[in-house]
């Protein structure tokens, strides 16, 4: 075989980026809402959040609700125009929102600056998304913290989870 190529698919070096500190908190499903709000509600002035769900119409639900409590936000999923996704990401770039909530379409690719949070509202399905969705904040030089909502059903990743903490000495 003449001039052979390699091709790799997925991450080789998974580790979580050092300039974020990941806070895990251990909570019931029924529990999660109320802690987004809390957290949202202590929010600062210049603070500008992903809010990271598993499921498309939760990232609706979730905007809907804050929007009836007149909490400025966006929603970003597979489900929504092009045109939609585009004004979301300009409307948390500018400022004009500070929340975005979002399914895994906004975990990867995406550089929106002057992320200060990420909040896990739903763990997500692997931890190669986690490490995604983590990288989103703390980014150009500058620091970032993600909370991660934690389950019992989430329990099948807590080993990966620990390395990727432990690598970051966390």
């Amino acid at each position: 075989m003449k001039n052979p190529i390699q091709v790799y698919v997925g991450s080789l070096d998974l580790a979580a980026v050092h300039s974020v500190t990941q806070r895990i908190e251990m909570i019931h499903e029924d529990d999660k809402i109320a802690r987004l709000f809390e957290f949202l509600h202590d929010m600062q002035p210049d603070d500008k959040v992903i809010v990271f769900v598993g499921k498309k119409a939760r990232a609706d639900d979730i905007s809907s609700e804050l929007s009836l409590s007149g909490v400025s936000c966006q929603s970003i999923h597979g489900d929504r125009e092009q045109c939609d996704r585009e004004q979301a990401l300009k409307d948390l770039e500018t400022g004009d929102v500070r929340i975005l909530v979002a399914t895994d379409v906004a975990s990867r690719g995406l550089d929106i600056m002057d992320v200060t949070h990420i909040f896990n509202v739903d763990f997500p399905r692997n931890i190669e998304e986690y490490v995604h969705r983590v990288g989103r904040t703390g980014r150009a030089g500058k620091t970032g913290e993600a909370i991660s909502l934690f389950t019992r059903e989430d329990w099948s990743q807590a080993h990966e989870l620990i390395v990727i903490l432990e690598e970051a000495n966390q």
